[in-house]
């Protein structure tokens, strides 16, 4: 079994959403907001989880997720999950929203896999 790192998210999870996060930023025209590639990855992954665990359980995985990287992004405190969609994503710099999103998405994974 993989050690968890201090967030409580396996490295290779870590890596893995590190990935996908610099991938939206990369493949998205123009666009290197972090909180904006945040909302797309959670919104592609309600359309695939959506059908499986139905909007409440989408809803749930994402507000328990948000609740786990709070612990070591207080920054995300002012970040709500209304209805499967992130609200109120943004930081001060580029660096702090990417670090916010990818412990965001590791939760998310983690609570799932």
């Amino acid at each position: 079994m993989q050690k968890l790192l201090d967030s409580g998210a396996r490295p290779s999870i870590h890596r893995f959403s590190s990935a996908v996060v610099a991938a939206e930023l990369a493949g998205n025209e123009g666009s290197s907001d972090p909180g904006r590639a945040a909302s797309r990855v959670i919104a592609k992954l309600r359309t695939s989880l959506g059908t499986l665990v139905g909007p409440a359980g989408f809803e749930v995985l994402l507000s328990r997720s948000l609740v786990l990287a709070r612990r070591e992004n207080p920054m995300l405190e002012k970040v709500t999950a209304a209805g499967g969609h992130l609200v109120g994503l943004s930081a001060s710099d580029r660096e702090s929203a990417e670090r916010e999103t990818v412990a965001l998405l590791s939760h998310f994974i983690e609570l799932v896999a």
